[in-house]
């Protein structure tokens, strides 16, 4: 048995770090989206713009809407806890963090590519298998597919005007949306 001193904990594990990391990334992306705006305008024109558009902004919904957007997030990260189930008993405080870096991360980059970011952060925090927590994730936008195929049909079927046939042909593919959803629920539970 040997005693020693503990392993020293490397200065980018640190939060201070991270945060630091953070924040000179979101000033040098403001930098650099001002000086985009400001090759077609002068930097004065472009500040005026920017503050006109605070003064005007109406700030009324924004409790709301943050508190729905929170709401949102909850739910995502919620149903992502369940779908990780087979892989082992995670909670919400485990799932709730990588769910906000992949949306933070397809804030930044295309094609929802902040989804592989999520598999990445959960699987290296839990020892996972990014391929199983890969498949959660898989499994979690067939979900979304299927809930806004669902929408879109119902929307099109009460959506006045269309022909008789539009209609009817749109309620049907509901129905077999809503049916695919409700037995691919029943698969996972």
């Amino acid at each position: 048995m040997t005693t020693g001193t503990p392993p020293q904990r490397r200065f980018y594990h640190s939060k201070w770090f991270q945060l630091g990391v953070g924040l000179v990334v979101s000033v040098a992306c403001l930098a650099w989206a001002f000086f985009a705006m400001a090759r077609e305008e002068s930097p004065a024109e472009v500040l005026r713009k920017i503050g006109s558009a605070f003064q005007q902004a109406d700030y009324r919904t924004l409790p709301l809407m943050l508190v729905l957007l929170l709401g949102f997030y909850g739910l995502k990260a919620w149903r992502w806890q369940v779908l990780l189930k087979p892989i082992g008993k995670y909670t919400f405080r485990e799932a709730f963090p990588p769910v906000m870096i992949g949306f933070a991360f397809n804030n930044l980059l295309p094609a929802h590519l902040g989804e592989f970011v999520r598999v990445f952060v959960f699987a290296r925090r839990h020892q996972v298998a990014n391929t199983a927590v890969l498949s959660t994730v898989v499994l979690e936008r067939i979900f979304d597919i299927l809930a806004s195929l669902a929408f879109f049909f119902c929307g099109l079927a009460v959506t006045p005007g269309l022909p008789q046939e539009t209609q009817q042909m749109a309620w049907g593919l509901a129905g077999v949306v809503d049916v695919a959803l409700v037995g691919a629920g029943i698969y996972l539970i």
